[in-house]
């Protein structure tokens, strides 16, 4: 005996825009960019037996946005020395997310907030940067049986850094008085619950945490 509801709310917006300029025949130049941006409002009802040892029923409100940020420049040239071809581009790329604060409040079967485990806060920030270069030089010529071909020499290099940096807390009722089937605002507003920052989180255990 399970049910499962879900709500959700979502926007997305976004533009990109290519630009490409020749300041002579020998040498043109290109822009590309991008930009794209989605956020994700979610609200989630479980009721019955939603994992292996609790039932009743489990409420989950969440928020998420994560974007992303892409711009390249390039450029092409044309050399007299061998009719050769000089290419090259640099890359920014940016992106993020962010789950603010995700609720996650549980009552049991008897439709009584839970005292210990009965709500979870989660909060989590990522970002990440890309950086990219990169440059060939080519020069044509022809096989032995008049075969066009084109020899090139070039070198490509990136970058890339990522954070994940996470907190998740939860709150113990078991010392406090309070009539449990209330709601989880009331029950919140009415007293002082004792709040513990659960463990994993820091960079060095790595597991909700690392760079």
């Amino acid at each position: 005996d399970y049910k499962y509801e879900d709500f959700s709310y979502s926007t997305l917006k976004s533009a990109q825009m290519s630009a490409a300029f020749a300041s002579s025949k020998q040498s043109k130049f290109k822009l590309n960019s991008f930009y794209t941006h989605k956020s994700t409002d979610t609200t989630r009802q479980n009721k019955g037996q939603y994992d292996y040892s609790n039932q009743g029923t489990k409420t989950i409100l969440s928020f998420q946005e994560s974007s992303l940020i892409f711009n390249q420049l390039a450029g092409e040239h044309r050399l007299g020395f061998l009719d050769s071809e000089l290419s090259w581009f640099g890359t920014v790329a940016l992106a993020g997310r962010d789950t603010p604060d995700t609720r996650v409040t549980r009552y049991g079967i008897d439709g009584q907030f839970q005292q210990t485990r009965n709500m979870t806060r989660y909060f989590n920030k990522h970002t990440e940067q890309v950086y990219q270069a990169g440059a060939s030089w080519s020069i044509p010529f022809s096989q032995w049986d008049g075969l066009k071909s084109k020899f090139t020499l070039g070198a490509d290099g990136s970058y890339r850094n990522r954070e994940t940096v996470s907190r998740r807390f939860t709150h113990d009722l078991t010392n406090l008085a309070i009539d449990l089937t209330q709601t989880a605002e009331q029950i919140f507003t009415s007293g002082a619950p004792m709040m513990s920052e659960v463990t994993g989180t820091s960079e060095a255990e790595g597991f909700d945490a690392y760079n």
